[in-house]
């Protein structure tokens, strides 16, 4: 009876022995399963988080540089040295005031050569015409024939005919010396100073540059979604720090967006009130967007692909892809537009969370 006992104790306790070793050999196989799979496949699925849909609105501001509605360099159509200049940088200019004057050696010697080659025609035209009288007399008395008082009469014409283009020389040159003097036939503010009193200005160099005060404007680079909204014609609100005003603006100009990647639009803007203190200051231009529906996310879960668009990876039954425009990042939540339901989960973290190979995305 004891032995039978023995036998039994030992037959149960081999039998023990044998599924404990059984389970280490299964829990072995299905670790090395396991194992197998590389890094980047093994998931963390406390790595999945939900996003949460909510109603995105937001103010945007874009600044710019207030300027005069004609903001032109100024030039002198003539080249000299600059022999007055008479206003300073941010000085107010009247129209019809004289800015400055240029001296040209070269204008003033061809104008009194000018003037003295007016002076001997016009002595010659003085002889000739004496000659002329004389010959009448004599034509009258009959002591000189027809043909000399014809020939007295052709001299004195194309004497006179030098006179007349003498003086024209003379004009011509005192015109291109009054170039030299430049005088502004608008009211406006001298913006920058680009020469000083004795400079040398070769022609068309600028001297200065000049905006108009009696209309401003202004203008901003913003995105296209920002450009797609605004309408010619439209009138906005127009903020300037400096003054603490906000004065209205009406758009009158949309231009194509720019040809570098960031596609931006320069809207321009005519201030239709407003003193010339304004020209040269700061702007602000703001736009409100209308709420839309949008996702809050953790902004781990944001990834890119090889051309820099962003995405999320969705993680229900399976692993899915879904594109993502990002509209704002507020420290560590980003809102997003994406096409995600209400029982979506994505995947947070590196590329070391994904249970497949993430570059098959």
């Amino acid at each position: 009876m004891f032995s039978r006992l023995i036998i039994t104790t030992s037959i149960v306790l081999k039998i023990t022995l044998l599924s404990t070793f059984i389970s280490l050999l299964s829990g072995c196989d299905e670790q090395q399963e396991i194992s197998k799979w590389p890094l980047d496949k093994q998931a963390n699925l406390s790595e999945l988080v939900k996003p949460a849909p909510i109603s995105y609105s937001k103010e945007l501001r874009f600044y710019g540089l207030v300027k005069g509605f004609n903001s032109i360099p100024i030039s002198f159509l003539e080249a000299g040295r600059i022999e007055s200049l008479l206003v300073t940088e941010g000085q107010v200019i009247k129209s019809g005031q004289t800015i400055g004057e240029l001296y040209s050696p070269s204008l003033a010697d061809k104008l009194s050569q000018a003037v003295a080659a007016l002076e001997k025609v016009k002595v010659k035209l003085k002889v000739d015409l004496e000659e002329l009288a004389r010959n009448i007399k004599l034509f009258n008395k009959g002591v000189v024939s027809e043909q000399v008082l014809e020939q007295a009469k052709k001299a004195f014409d194309i004497t006179t005919q030098e006179v007349r283009e003498a003086q024209s020389i003379v004009k011509t040159k005192e015109k291109e010396l009054s170039a030299l003097t430049l005088v502004l036939n608008e009211d406006g503010i001298v913006s920058k100073l680009h020469k000083r009193k004795g400079d040398f200005l070769n022609v068309g160099e600028p001297l200065l540059r000049f905006d108009s005060t009696s209309r401003m404007k202004v203008s901003f680079n913003v995105p296209e979604n920002v450009a797609i909204d605004l309408s010619l014609g439209e009138e906005n609100n127009i903020f300037l720090p400096a003054l603490n005003k906000v004065i209205t603006a009406v758009l009158i100009e949309k231009s194509f967006p720019t040809t570098n990647e960031q596609f931006l639009h320069s809207l321009t803007y005519e201030i239709s009130s407003g003193a010339y203190q304004a020209i040269g200051l700061r702007a602000t231009l703001v736009v409100n967007i209308e709420p839309t529906l949008a996702h809050s996310i953790d902004y781990k879960a944001i990834r890119y692909d090889a051309k820099g668009n962003a995405y999320a990876i969705k993680s229900d039954q399976s692993f899915e892809k879904v594109a993502i425009d990002i509209i704002d990042i507020k420290n560590e939540t980003a809102i997003v537009k994406a096409n995600f339901n209400s029982n979506d989960h994505i995947v947070l973290g590196g590329d070391v969370s994904l249970p497949v190979n993430y570059y098959e995305f």
